[in-house]
This record gives structure tokens, sequence and C-alpha cells, in this order.
């Protein structure tokens, strides 16, 4: 993901099965779900802990102009 131009942040909120991760949360997420996008990278979203199991993974996007370009699971 990344933002349309530099010096331009944009606000993101990741749930799982309609709930924020909490402890599932990856490195660039907090626990309510929220989080930053700041330069074009990768960006680890959930980090799902033992045991795996099948969810609902949901992001919104807050502010306009967020670039994707692909997401991965697994």
């Amino acid at each position: 993901m990344g933002p349309p131009r530099q010096a331009v942040s944009i606000r993101f909120r990741v749930s799982i099965d309609g709930q924020p991760p909490r402890d599932a949360h990856g490195l660039d997420v907090d626990e309510g779900g929220n989080g930053m996008v700041v330069e074009p990278r990768l960006h680890q979203l959930i980090r799902q802990p033992n045991p795996i199991v099948d969810r609902q993974f949901e992001i919104e996007f807050l502010d306009p102009g967020v670039e994707t370009f692909s997401f991965t699971f697994g």
C-alpha cells in the first residue's frame, strides 16, 4: 500500500470477524486495528496466533487516495 504522494498519510482500520484484531494485529496495526500508510511498502496487517482458523478480514480506508497493489494471505 502507499499514499498518493510523499508527505501524505492515509489512515486505515482492519478487523477480523467484525472485531478489532487485538492480539492478532500485525506490526503496522495496533490492537484496535488502526494503522497508517505513510510510504509505499508491504504492510503486515494481521498476524493470527495459533490455532489458525478461517476468518473474515476487512480493511477500511479512513482517508481518500491510498494505492493498493496486492494482498497476500497465508
